[in-house]
């Protein structure tokens, strides 16, 4: 998360516009940060703060409310009342979830696998809705175009270890690991979209100053 964060720190018109990707950034460098110190050291912590999961499950959530909104609100067509339903009921199906089905501090494939569904539908929705626009906009130089990029590489990528890993990895650790790690490098590869999103967007907002 610091490679974003880097640009949004050193480049104050990147932020106009994309104050939702900037939460999510900051909400995930904070959950990933506590995760990792778990991790190492949860030895020393308390029984009731040695379980990281449910950091990895709340990520999951934000991922989806944050990006799935700045996607739904960037699109040509505009943020309909059915994307907002669709993203209500994910919320209330999350939560049925967790308060019937499963602890939050378990690993959900559930969670994880329908994100991937969800920032998928969106994503195609956007590509979809580029498509229709008949303006003269270059909808591949706006910023939105890279974050949907980055989020469908991420999602598709990922789709298929979010839905098995917990199985598999329980059963052999080492294919767990190595999952996990290309779980790792399809993020980093999502932060730099995001990156060069935030600096897509400084050159755009410069443009529209020169142009005033």
């Amino acid at each position: 998360m610091f490679i974003p964060l880097a640009v949004i720190f050193t480049r104050k018109k990147a932020v106009k516009r994309m104050k939702l990707i900037v939460s999510y950034c900051f909400i995930a460098l904070f959950l990933n940060v506590a995760a990792m110190f778990i991790s190492q050291f949860h030895e020393l912590l308390p029984a009731y703060l040695q379980e990281n999961l449910v950091l990895y499950n709340l990520h999951s959530l934000i991922r989806v409310v944050f990006l799935g909104w700045y996607i739904l609100t960037s699109m040509y067509t505009g943020f309909n009342t059915r994307w907002r339903v669709l993203l209500f009921v994910y919320c209330l199906g999350v939560a049925a979830n967790f308060i019937f089905l499963q602890s939050p501090f378990e690993f959900s494939t559930r969670l994880f696998a329908s994100e991937s569904v969800i920032l998928l539908l969106f994503c195609l929705s956007y590509f979809y809705s580029a498509m229709q626009d008949e303006s003269e906009t270059d909808w591949i130089k706006l910023p939105s175009f890279l974050v949907c990029i980055g989020i469908s590489f991420f999602e598709a990528i990922n789709f298929f270890i979010f839905l098995f890993f917990h199985p598999l990895a329980v059963k052999n650790e080492k294919f767990g690991r190595a999952t996990w790690s290309i779980y790792n490098i399809t993020f980093v590869l999502l932060c730099i979209c995001l990156a060069l999103a935030f600096k897509r967007n400084a050159r755009v907002q410069q443009k529209k100053l020169g142009q005033i």
